[in-house]
C-alpha cells in the first residue's frame, strides 16, 4: 500500500480511524482501522478509475464518481452500506 502513496496523491480525506487518498488517476488508496473505511477491498473494483470527490462521516467513506454514481465503505452505521438505496 505504502508503494501507492509515493505519487499522484492530489487530496487526504480522513474519518476517525482511517484515511483515503485520492489520486490524480481518479483512483483510491486506503487505510487504517478496516471496519471503519481502511479497509475498502469490499469495493476497490469500483475504486480504481473516476472518483472525483470523497465525504467522510464518523468512521465510513462514500466516493462520488464522475459518472454521478457513489460508492460507499467503512462502517454501515455511519453510512459504509448504501446497499439499501442504491437500487
Amino acid at each position: 500500500m505504502s508503494s501507492r502513496l509515493t505519487s499522484g496523491v492530489t487530496q487526504i480525506f480522513s474519518n476517525v480511524y482511517a484515511f483515503a487518498a485520492l489520486k490524480s488517476d481518479g483512483s483510491v488508496v486506503t487505510w487504517g482501522e478496516s471496519s471503519n473505511g481502511g479497509d475498502s477491498s469490499s469495493v476497490s473494483s469500483s475504486l480504481t478509475s473516476g472518483v472525483t470527490q470523497i465525504f467522510s462521516t464518523l468512521s465510513a467513506f462514500a466516493a462520488l464518481k464522475s459518472d454521478g454514481s457513489v460508492v460507499t465503505w467503512g462502517d454501515s452505521f455511519s453510512g459504509g452500506d448504501s446497499s439499501s438505496v442504491s437500487s
